[in-house]
């Protein structure tokens, strides 16, 4: 006899590729968000890299200040240097503020795709579970036909 047919498979197939495209999706929004994890570190360790530098030679002309050692183009020349580092300062501050939103936005389009990913998962499991049970009803009531089958095959006629 021919094996029946389950009736939502295509529904079925539909939701496990959703829950496939979901999974891929959740994939490439982990990748992004580390990327953009990745490039908030590398902005921070810059602005701390520039802050030592510069912190760095701020003590160097302020102990040469104190001994007595420049002469008033080297304060002119810090005095724009300092204006300089500023401006460096504030870019990079700014970078790594974007750098940070950015990954903000990114871990947000993580959350979404991975509670996305939940979802469908769940849908798609339903009805494999669903299936599950049909195959199982599908083949108790074959065993039966086949023992009402057998039973009347070996029935004496009366």
């Amino acid at each position: 006899m021919a094996q029946p047919k389950y009736s939502l498979q295509t529904c079925l197939q539909a939701r496990v590729e959703g829950a496939d495209r979901a999974a891929r999706d959740l994939g490439s929004a982990l990748q992004a968000a580390r990327a953009a994890e990745l490039s908030r570190t590398r902005a921070e360790q810059q602005r701390e890299e520039h802050e030592r530098a510069a912190s760095a030679v701020r003590d160097s002309e302020r102990a040469a200040l104190d001994r007595g050692a420049l002469t008033v183009f080297d304060l002119a020349l810090a005095a724009v240097w300092s204006i300089g580092a500023a401006e460096t300062g504030r870019r990079l501050d700014a970078a790594t503020e974007g750098a940070r939103a950015a990954e903000g936005r990114a871990r947000e389009v993580e959350r979404q795709s991975r509670a996305r990913a939940e979802a469908r998962h769940a849908d798609a499991e339903v009805l494999v579970r669903h299936r599950s049970r049909w195959a199982e009803r599908e083949r108790k009531a074959e065993e039966g036909r086949e023992e009402q089958s057998a039973l009347e095959a070996w029935r004496p006629r009366k």
